[in-house]
């Protein structure tokens, strides 16, 4: 039995913002990964600005945000909703997604963009976590599950229809589609939509219903339109099917906030030229990004006013419904400095089997697929007082997917009593994190990241670990064409320095440092002494710095090593869901075959 957590015992402290006490032994609960030591931590990419800078934070930069997926419902949505509830509510519990569509049908919660870009600023994409001052923190699948109302856990998104009757209902909504397509705007709209199917008495009204609610307030891909991809989700939603919607929800928040942090950052750096005409420029997020300002006031109580009074029964994020944000001069200053009001647990305790299980799987990192075929890390790890957890040094993940079943697994369920801490380990890298000292990893690792040898290092690995293909398909990469080796590229690098200061001529002087000349002894009575420690002082420096160059080679290998693992769990990912869809399809034509 695989135990999520990990005890031990270590100096624990207070969270960053309460260092008035110094670190005691005690007993810590760890979400698994963590770093043993410092070099195997991975540090976050720095905000704009440095964390340790005692400037003010920049003002958000001119820039208009559009969010299809974060507007109004459409006219009669919230009719609609009442009419299907009383048959049609037993099957959204079963499936997951009751709290999502009554939550569809309430008023939006108002729009901050200001705050929005203030936590993009503070994005990193390469841990798809939010970095402050006092610590890291991120949007968790817990949050999506419990402000957002959407399941864990579940068939993939990418599943397709099982049974007959499934695939000629999805036929059915297929062929309604294709004929709303033949108008004169050539799109399958909202509103055409909702007149062929609401209060029809068709068949597959129900199937229709869940179809518009992916396409408007899960899916959204074009604005007002159907998604083709959105029928067969609603298929099997209307079997009371549970599909882990929330997995690709977080990934596609997870890829817009990191494209709007890339358009930040293109702004404040001058790459994106603003026509004078027009103030701002302008990004489309697609994601549903209310969501995330959700997460801010949850967070960050002192950023809004008080919320609604609580209903029960009511979708979390009804609660939020007309709730406006603080008059703020500077946002980033105050979330900045909110570390003391910041709540790492804003939610209660989970409390039936099913929710147990769906804790469980937040905990665990992963690879996500979002609805664009988009993968990206999920790192609950990084932000364990988020769970009620302490917090050690994160480690490089090796992502698992979350289509894979949970099995037998031992969860430690925390006490809201006593407040988790972090170790002082966590507290000594966090300040060298925030100084800039410990970015060397960093930087390594993006440098990799834009490297045109990625590709390269990706099948030597692969080929060193001997990894073939998923059975069933054939390996789609080649060797790259090195255009020889050489000799060098066999050596160490400590062997490799060594070598080329034989090349050099260098002896070395067996009571000091090497000697750089001809490689013979050196003859004459008339050397300059002066003139030989000179030399001995300018080859100790060459030495120190070829010495630092290659820690920093070491440091880039095992960031190479790491991308490569990842790159290679996206593979096989990818491949696996392959083999999943081509099998759902294979069993449809032979059961549509045998019915004929």
């Amino acid at each position: 039995m695989e135990a999520l957590v990990r005890e031990r015992r270590e100096f624990m402290a207070p969270p960053f913002q309460e260092q008035d006490t110094k670190p005691i032994l005690r007993a810590g609960h760890f979400l698994k990964p963590t770093a043993t030591s410092y070099s195997d931590a991975q540090p976050p990419s720095p905000p704009p600005l440095s964390l340790s800078s005692s400037s003010p934070p920049p003002p958000p930069p001119p820039l208009k945000l559009d969010f299809p997926a974060w507007r109004n419902p459409p006219k009669c949505w919230k009719k609609w909703v009442e009419l299907m509830e009383p048959e049609h509510s037993a099957t959204w519990q079963r499936a997951g997604l009751f709290e999502a569509v009554k939550a569809s049908a309430a008023a939006p919660v108002v729009k901050d963009p200001d705050l929005i870009i203030g936590m993009a600023q503070r994005w990193s994409p390469e841990t798809n976590t939010f970095v402050f001052p006092w610590g890291e923190a991120t949007i968790t699948l817990e949050d999506v599950m419990l402000a957002g109302g959407y399941s864990v856990s579940g068939y993939p998104v990418a599943g397709r229809a099982e049974t007959e009757e499934m695939v000629g209902i999805e036929m059915r909504l297929n062929q309604a589609w294709s004929e709303l397509r033949k108008g004169k705007s050539k799109k399958a709209s909202d509103s055409p939509w909702m007149k062929m199917f609401m209060s029809s008495g068709s068949e597959i009204e129900h199937e229709a219903f869940l179809a518009l609610f992916v396409s408007r307030f899960v899916f959204p891909r074009s604005l007002n339109v159907i998604c083709k991809s959105s029928l067969p989700i609603a298929v099997q939603l209307a079997r009371g099917k549970r599909i882990a919607l929330a997995p690709a929800v977080l990934a596609d928040i997870y890829t817009d906030l990191s494209q709007l942090r890339n358009q930040i950052d293109s702004l404040a750096g001058g790459r994106i030229k603003v026509d004078r005409d027009i103030a701002d420029a302008k990004l489309t997020l697609w994601a549903p990004f209310q969501l995330v300002q959700v997460w801010v006031w949850e967070r960050f109580p002192k950023l809004r006013l008080n919320p609604n009074p609580f209903r029960k029964g009511e979708p979390t994020i009804t609660q939020l419904v007309r709730l406006k944000s603080r008059n703020l001069d500077n946002v980033g200053m105050a979330l900045d400095s909110s570390g003391r009001s910041f709540q790492w647990r804003p939610y209660s305790d989970h409390g039936s089997e099913e929710e147990l299980k769906s804790s469980a799987r937040c905990l665990i990192a992963c690879g996500l697929e979002g609805s664009r075929k988009n993968i990206e890390w999920y790192h609950p790890h990084r932000a364990a007082m988020q769970f009620g957890l302490d917090q050690d040094l994160p480690s490089w993940v090796r992502p698992s997917s979350i289509e894979k079943p949970l099995g037998n697994v031992r969860m430690y369920v925390p006490s809201h009593l006593p407040k988790p801490g972090v170790t002082a380990r966590y507290l000594s890298w966090w300040e060298e994190s925030k100084s800039g000292s410990g970015n060397a990893d960093h930087d390594a690792v993006k440098s990799e990241r834009t490297s045109k040898s990625s590709k390269t290092s990706l099948w030597k690995c692969m080929e060193e670990k001997n990894l073939s293909a998923p059975p069933g398909f054939k390996r789609k990469w080649n060797e790259p064409d090195s255009g020889g080796s050489s000799n060098e590229e066999k050596l160490m690098v400590w062997e490799l320095l060594r070598s080329r200061r034989k090349d050099k001529g260098v002896v070395r002087n067996e009571n000091g440092p090497a000697i750089e000349g001809s490689g013979r002894a050196m003859e004459g009575s008339g050397y300059d002494q002066s003139k030989k420690r000179e030399t001995i002082g300018e080859d100790d420096g060459k030495e120190r710095r070829n010495l630092s160059a290659a820690e920093m080679q070491i440091k880039e290998l095992r960031a190479r090593v790491s991308k490569a693992e990842q790159d290679i769990k996206v593979l096989k990912l990818m491949c696996l869901q392959k083999a999943r869809y081509t099998s759902h399809c294979h069993q449809a034509v032979q059961k549509r075959r045998f019915s004929d």
